[in-house]
């Protein structure tokens, strides 16, 4: 804890924010793509959802149209 923490602890805060993501990593060679840029003046988003897990003990849907 530095001086100046100890008036202001906003800055104790911002200085262990800045402390990890020195050390978080992310790959963009493995998985799903990482956090893309928001865009906020363009006032919409886009949500992928994932598709739902199939039971593979529930039963297989009928066609209700016969």
């Amino acid at each position: 804890m530095t001086f100046i923490e100890i008036f202001d602890p906003g800055m104790a805060h911002w200085r262990r924010q800045k402390e990890l993501e020195k050390v978080l990593v992310q790959r963009t060679d493995q998985g799903e793509p990482g956090h893309e840029p928001v865009d906020l003046d363009s006032g919409s988003i886009t949500v992928v959802r994932p598709a739902p897990a199939q039971d593979p003990t529930a039963p297989a849907p009928t066609d209700p149209q016969g």
